[in-house]
């Protein structure tokens, strides 16, 4: 069996970050190589700023409705291709209305979604350069759509810039109106984001990898079809278990799981 041809969930996918380049190309009536140059990120980027610049082009492609539906229709026939079972798809309301009110782009990407073979949900970012007023429209906006294609917040953007603690407020809001939500964190600022977005109750921590420079971490580490992955993480506790409850729990999912759980397929 290829990797490929293993059933996947996929919880960490931006939607402004997997657009099809020719769709680009198309969208906006501009040269393909273009597209590519202004998008493909540098083998080494200077720092996550750097990286982060090469969301600009498609963002300009994703602000009507047509396009947004398109663009996320291709995203689930490629999920599909790529044997992707159930995805959370996250982007940034606000990011996409140069013509749409928040509510036009949530809906336009809901629409998007539907597809019978690949079971999908949305998580709304709220964006660090974005203010406070701002932001407390996405939180109302995920309580608005919440368990209507809507499953959770999210916080991204220019981390070591605006530190995750500043945001408090926001999520305290998020848990009083119990929407769930994840925090990018540890990836451009240390391990300190990380204890911030543990301390919020956030339920996931978006990449971490910086958790490895606090004493505190802990590591796992596991080998599966001649693949080795680690996880290194700051937590307060550990709990085990099966995977076919947590997908369960996590997801409504049901999931036949072989007995060492090295292979699931839809229940």
């Amino acid at each position: 069996m290829s990797f490929k041809d293993i059933p996947k969930i996929e919880l960490h996918l931006h939607l402004d970050g997997s657009v099809r380049p020719e769709t680009i190309a198309d969208m906006l009536k501009i040269d393909i190589n273009k597209v590519k140059e202004e998008t493909i990120a540098k083998e080494k980027c200077e720092d996550l700023n750097d990286y982060l610049t090469k969301f600009e082009l498609p963002i300009k492609a994703m602000q009507t409705k047509e396009n947004l539906k398109r663009i996320t229709h291709e995203l689930i026939s490629d999920l599909k291709d790529e044997n992707v079972i159930y995805a959370e798809i996250r982007f940034a309301p606000i990011k996409h209305i140069e013509n749409l009110t928040l509510e036009e782009v949530v809906e336009a990407v809901t629409q998007g979604l539907k597809n019978e073979d690949v079971k999908t949900n949305l998580i709304l970012c709220m964006m660090r350069d974005s203010s406070y007023e701002e932001n407390l429209k996405i939180v109302e906006l995920a309580k608005k759509y919440l368990n209507k294609g809507v499953v959770g917040l999210d916080l991204a953007g220019a981390e070591a810039l605006y530190k995750t603690k500043t945001f408090e407020q926001l999520f305290k809001k998020a848990s009083k109106e119990q929407i769930p939500f994840t925090i990018h964190a540890g990836e451009a600022d240390g391990p300190s984001s990380i204890n911030d977005a543990i301390s919020f109750k956030a339920s996931r921590i978006g990449h971490g990898i910086r958790a490895i420079e606090d004493e505190k971490t802990i590591k796992y580490q596991y080998t599966y079809n001649g693949y080795t992955f680690t996880l290194d993480a700051e937590v307060d506790a550990v709990q085990t278990h099966n995977a076919k409850d947590a997908i369960k729990s996590a997801w409504g999912i049901d999931v036949n799981v072989n007995d060492d759980e090295t292979e699931l397929s839809l229940g």
